[in-house]
């Protein structure tokens, strides 16, 4: 919201958003993002303590938090989070909701088109939070506290939204999800990225050599002092900047 806030503030005349936000169970999500830091730069034996180190904690509070919040008063801060959320967004979501999240954006007219494939998944390949130990779970859980109230803040406003749809909407969802299957099953689950987009492949040996190529254009790039910073930014952003998160 603070980024909102922001560019309002910039406007001569107030500019009209429609915020909405997905939200994901953010003990996954960060279980998920150590696995993705660990497949990006090829090192199994990395922990996720070592991660955690270098990451400002409750990540959501943060982002969500209005322009000027005390972020150390976390009572009024998470008030307001709170507020903002029910007030001002147009949608809260869920991750693990996805299909639900997407029809529900389409009804409000945000979307029209919400079939999707899936980019930067290892699901398969990762354990899920409560597969680890549980002093990893305890460290991970208070690395995360304010966010975790938000997304238990977050699923009870999804369930409020849910309950006000009418029977069309299940019907509708059920053939959302049968059309998403027969997808899958034509196209496949994963998409690979098309470049410049990230360049993400599905395939893991595919992907591990996808990435060694950049790494070493941008050594090549660092050794060479004719090189200009522009030169150096515009290829980091051909090179890696992602599609999705």
């Amino acid at each position: 919201m603070s980024d909102l806030q922001t560019i309002n503030q910039m406007q001569a005349q107030p500019t009209e958003f429609l915020p909405f936000t997905i939200m994901r169970n953010p003990n996954e999500r960060l279980v998920s993002f150590w696995a993705y830091l660990k497949d990006l730069h090829n090192t199994p034996n990395a922990t996720i303590s070592a991660v955690l180190t270098g990451m400002l904690p409750n990540s959501m509070y943060r982002l969500l938090a209005p322009a000027d919040s005390d972020l150390n008063d976390e009572a009024t801060t998470m008030e307001a989070i709170q507020h903002s959320l029910r007030s001002s967004f147009s949608l809260v979501g869920l991750t693990e909701r996805f299909e639900e999240s997407l029809l529900l954006l389409k009804r409000q007219g945000i979307i029209d088109d919400i079939s999707f494939r899936k980019h930067k998944v290892l699901a398969s390949e990762r354990p899920s939070f409560d597969d680890l130990p549980t002093n990893v779970q305890q460290e991970i859980s208070q690395h995360n506290r304010l966010d975790q109230q938000l997304y238990d803040f977050a699923q009870e406003l999804f369930e409020e939204n849910l309950r006000q749809q009418d029977e069309s909407f299940w019907v509708e969802l059920e053939e959302f999800k049968a059309q998403q299957k027969n997808r899958f099953e034509q196209l496949g689950v994963c998409e690979d990225d098309e470049k410049p987009f990230g360049g993400w492949l599905c395939d893991s040996e595919a992907r591990q050599n996808s990435f060694e190529s950049p790494m070493k254009e941008l050594k090549a790039v660092r050794s060479t002092e004719e090189q200009t910073v522009h030169t150096l930014e515009e290829f980091l952003t051909v090179a890696f900047k992602p599609r999705y998160w």
